[in-house]
């Protein structure tokens, strides 16, 4: 499994250092974790972060809500936002996606 990781290494990084347990260190809402993800690291990131999560919901398929708890046993748990591995992550991929327009105006 450490060679898959490999593959996302954006997506490993968001789901260990800010989705954990205690996420909410990091924001009070989902947006809000993204927000700190991306003042954290770069916008660079934050599209690697996007693209990965396309990448991986392709790459999984069917299996992708075995996937996702085999490899993120302790990130965020998408049925906490009413939602399963693949709707959850892509609504990561949308909030991304209306953050990076405001990252770019700023620089």
């Amino acid at each position: 499994m450490d060679a898959l990781l490999s593959k996302f290494p954006h997506l490993d990084h968001f789901l260990n250092a800010y989705m954990h347990q205690d996420w909410r260190l990091s924001g009070d809402s989902l947006h809000d974790v993204l927000l700190t993800y991306a003042k954290d690291t770069s916008p660079d990131d934050l599209m690697g972060l996007q693209s990965e999560i396309g990448d991986f919901i392709q790459q999984q398929g069917s299996e992708i809500e075995a996937r996702y708890y085999t490899l993120f046993p302790n990130s965020a748990i998408p049925s906490g936002w009413d939602m399963k591995p693949d709707q959850w992550l892509n609504h990561v991929a949308q909030l991304t996606g209306e953050i990076l327009p405001r990252l770019s105006a700023a620089h």
